[in-house]
């Protein structure tokens, strides 16, 4: 771990006097309204960081713990700086002591419904007004750049805590009531971008990890990593991180160290090809130095046939497992992947010493006729596997017996997790094991690990509610450094049964989406179901072939790839999307760019690099709306929609409508001007049911109550309760609009 800056103290006067959280700027000569607007008046951000401090540190702490009766104490959160003699530094070592004391205090108010809601009411008030202000002047920080060294982390860590105290929120109020609250979304400072570029990511990774991890302590957490031991080629990276990206032209296969010239050993190809051409999946078992070829049935087996049980290997090539030039690898490496598969069964009654395992760069042979047969049968090797292995070479550094936390964040932040040959393997592994250093973990036995340590805590629970007190806590934190969540966080598993870390929230949202519908495969009730999840998780997918996204994608759906092995390779989309049974209406939203051929305008040329909607609104989705049926002029849909009457539209990217219920504010994708559409004869929007998702469409024609449409852009629908002038009127078709989207 990288060592945390430390956050000066900056004692600001006057100090925060608890006589009300909303009156104490006014007292200080700041309009709270302005500051919402990122407006400072006289001040700069670095003269009103000191006021930030004392107002959204020290008295945001002191009302949501005094409203829950537990007495707040400033020397608690300040601590002598050890880089400058003399000086003062803000510590959060107390704070999970508060935040027990917060939860004690909860318990013993839960029948009292009347100052429950008094509590819950007091603390959301502040947090929002916290929220508001602090984003609002992290943002403008963010354009001005070029701030004093303080204000950046105290920025940091004012977002940290805000947010801190905001997912505890949840907990505290959630563990006596089954509502959800919901948390606010908090700004990132820019200084958190530094920390991760020292870190050692690329301009590239950072845009996808703050794109992917919304969460300030996540970045913050992730930051304090030490990437310099990944080694990875950065020099031709910009917005978008390349490092992983291979050159078959130039492609090494390494070896398991530095020094080691072993040869690559030769494997019986006749076999392999023989297999393949059976239909039939080939293994591989190294033993006394050399390689063998083994089978496994494929497709239907009689119940009198025991399939033979092996481990499919799931790695990312540019670790330097795979190999261009021929089905082989070094001696070296074969040896240790079959040391580490039959680790597997170490221990495991009737299992055998050894273990035969399939393996993309031995088992897929690189002449075409066998390729396509082997890559035909992709999605039965992992699912027949009995364990799929993952060998990600930044996972193997990392200690097995590592906190689960951090476990749970460098799975879902491995290479593994970006590259989109790996979605299909993780989707469809019976048993995912994902390889450390001294073990595998699986990501089943992460949530039972969690588990099994809250229950330690029930003790601890115990004496909170008990004594209304915390114990006294050993040592001192470093600042910021959010395992010390972790510990707070067992102890509320036990009281409610779930985390509460932002931390640990983001890798278990990150987990699912990686792992994709591995966990929805019991949903079989809503075929669509894994095809509307697609954009939501191959959006954080790359590849270095663009062609390879739908074979992967009809893999993980059960689709027959060989329609696309077929056809050409600039028409594997239009295929992929004609070979669904049915089509989620919210697939017409996934950002980027249309496919040209007639029928299909809607659909998106890809969904990699594009993050659509959260995964529990599109499995709401799924279940209420109607699929889709792809038809010959295009894709019919039953969405909400409505009709712009004939008006004079603004060179802006937003208007703001009105269609007699409703006030809407739409705003088109960046660069989108609406006058690009003054003169234009029947302009509609068509809207999600369930997400801020819309597309603006022309009206070709209206025909046995189908409004026959073809799709010009996508935009984003705001629903407003405010009233404003409306800058064009609209009215709604139908009640339930069916379309047909060219």
């Amino acid at each position: 771990m990288r060592a945390s800056p430390q956050v000066p103290y900056l004692d600001y006067k006057p100090r925060y006097d608890g006589g009300g959280f909303d009156a104490f700027p006014s007292r200080c000569g700041i309009d709270t309204d302005k500051l919402q607007r990122g407006d400072l008046g006289a001040h700069t951000i670095d003269s009103i960081i000191p006021f930030l401090q004392e107002w959204l540190f020290f008295g945001l702490l002191q009302e949501v713990f005094e409203v829950a009766h537990v007495q707040f104490r400033r020397e608690d959160f300040v601590a002598k700086a050890t880089a400058i003699p003399g000086q003062y530094r803000i510590s959060t070592a107390n704070l999970p002591k508060y935040l027990w004391s917060w939860t004690a205090n909860t318990v013993w108010v839960r029948d009292n419904f009347g100052e429950f809601d008094h509590q819950k009411r007091r603390v959301e008030e502040v947090l929002k007004l916290s929220n508001l202000c602090l984003n609002a002047v992290i943002r403008l920080q963010a354009a001005q750049r070029g701030t004093e060294p303080a204000t950046g982390p105290v920025l940091l860590s004012l977002a940290i805590v805000g947010e801190s105290l905001d997912s505890e929120r949840d907990t505290v109020f959630l563990s006596q009531r089954e509502e959800f609250y919901g948390t606010l979304t908090w700004e990132t400072p820019e200084f958190c971008r530094k920390l991760l570029l020292e870190a050692g990511c690329c301009i590239g990774e950072v845009n996808a990890l703050r794109r992917d991890f919304p969460s300030v302590s996540s970045l913050y957490y992730l930051a304090t990593w030490d990437r310099s031991a990944s080694k990875a080629d950065h020099s031709q990276c910009a917005e978008t991180c390349l490092a992983r990206q291979i050159d078959e032209k130039t492609y090494a296969t390494k070896h398991t160290g530095e020094g080691c010239s072993c040869h690559h050993l030769p494997i019986d190809m006749t076999a392999i090809f023989n297999i393949v051409d059976q239909g039939q999946i080939p293994l591989i078992l190294f033993s006394n130095g050399k390689v063998r070829v083994q089978q496994s049935p494929s497709g239907n087996i009689d119940e009198d046939t025991r399939p033979v049980p092996y481990v499919a290997i799931s790695h990312v090539w540019s670790d330097g497992l795979g190999n261009t030039k021929a089905n082989t690898l070094p001696r070296c490496q074969l040896e240790k992947i079959q040391q580490l598969v039959n680790a597997l069964y170490q221990g495991v009654y009737g299992h055998r010493n050894e273990v035969p395992f399939w393996m993309d760069t031995l088992c897929v042979p690189l002449e075409s006729i066998y390729r396509k047969k082997a890559i035909r049968a992709m999605s039965e090797v992992y699912m027949r596997a009995e364990k799929v292995l993952v060998l990600d070479a930044s996972l193997q550094i990392i200690d097995v017996r590592a906190p689960i936390h951090e476990r749970m964040m460098r799975v879902v932040t491995a290479p593994w997790a970006t590259r989109l040959w790996t979605f299909q393997e993780g989707v469809l592994a019976e048993q995912l094991h994902f390889q450390f250093c001294g073990g595998t973990i699986r990501p089943t036995a992460l949530e039972a690990r969690s588990q099994t340590e809250g229950k330690s805590h029930i003790a601890l629970a115990n004496f909170l509610c008990r004594n209304k007190s915390a114990p006294e806590l050993p040592g001192e934190s470093t600042l910021l450094r959010l395992e010390i969540g972790n510990d707070m966080n067992t102890l509320f598993r036990s009281l409610r049964g779930n985390f509460s870390s932002p931390v640990y929230l983001s890798g278990v949202k990150a987990m699912m989406k990686i792992l994709g519908g591995h966990h929805l495969r019991d949903m079989s009730p809503f075929p669509n179901l894994h095809s509307l999840q697609l954009p939501s998780s191959v959006g954080i997918r790359t590849t270095s072939k663009a062609e390879d996204e739908t074979l992967c994608l009809a893999g993980v759906l059960g689709l027959d790839v060989q329609p696309l092995l077929d056809c050409d390779k600039a028409d594997r989309m239009k295929t992929f999307v004609s070979l669904l049974d049915t089509i989620p209406p919210d697939l017409i939203f996934a950002p980027g760019p249309r496919l040209q051929d007639a029928g299909y305008g809607w659909a998106a040329t890809s969904f990699l690099g594009a993050i659509h909607e959260p995964l529990t609104q599109l499995i709401q989705a799924s279940r209420l709306l109607q699929p889709g049926l792809l038809q010959a002029r295009g894709l019919r849909v039953v969405l909400p929609g409505l009709r712009v009457r004939k008006s004079v539209l603004p060179e802006s990217d937003v208007v703001f409508a009105f269609d007699g219920y409703s006030r809407m504010k739409l705003q088109l994708t960046p660069g989108g001007r609406w006058s690009t559409y003054n003169g234009s004869d029947g302009l509609m929007v068509m809207m999600s049911q369930y997400t801020e998702r819309g597309a603006v469409v022309l009206l070709e024609e209206r025909l046995e109550g189908t409004w026959y449409v073809k799709f010009q852009e996508l935009l984003t629908v705001e629903v407003y309760e405010s009233v404003f002038e409306p800058s064009v009127s609209a009215e709604e078709p139908d009640d339930d609009t069916v379309w047909c989207v060219n």
